[in-house]
């Protein structure tokens, strides 16, 4: 990407808009109008050696529109975590297998995609609130697919009795 100069708006303004602009502006002084933003206009930048450069605005909008997306999951998962602890639990029996196999089958591109893998069979039989499990599991799958190192994200979930509670292991 280009370097800008890194000097006054007036330094760095290419040469030909700034030769026109105190007309522009006494023009539009006398008689003010409305006009769309930025129509007609192309957007140009100066190199740090002279060279006008136009400014590809289409990169810096995707920026945006990718920070608002995260801002508004983050704000989705705020909601539902501060929601955990106020909804009434729906307990019944789930095979906590078909559980996690309904997440990794909705993470499927996630996981396609960071060329990850999720292991898990055998699991039991639970009594749970299978709403809670659910966000429980795709929290933990997704954050492990998601936030990785340099090597594919290995998932391995396993289930055993003991003392007479089954502590579910993600690892």
């Amino acid at each position: 990407m280009p370097t800008s100069c890194a000097s006054p708006s007036k330094v760095c303004s290419p040469n030909g808009f700034t030769d026109g602009h105190v007309g522009h502006r006494t023009g539009y002084q006398g008689n003010p109008h409305t006009r769309p933003m930025g129509s007609g206009l192309a957007l140009f930048a100066l190199r740090a050696d002279g060279t006008e450069f136009p400014v590809e605005m289409d990169e810096f909008i995707g920026f945006a529109v990718d920070g608002a997306k995260r801002m508004q999951e983050l704000i989705n998962d705020l909601l539902a975590y501060s929601r955990v602890g106020t909804r009434a639990l729906h307990m019944q029996p789930l095979h906590l297998d078909q559980l996690v196999g309904g997440v990794v089958a909705d993470l499927a591109a996630a996981i396609n995609d960071a060329g990850a893998s999720v292991i898990f069979d055998s699991l039991p039989k639970i009594h749970s609130d299978p709403t809670q499990l659910r966000q429980l599991f795709e929290n933990l799958i997704g954050k492990a697919v998601k936030f990785r190192g340099k090597r594919a994200p290995e998932v391995c979930i396993t289930a055993e009795a003991r003392d007479g509670t089954i502590p579910v292991m993600c690892g």
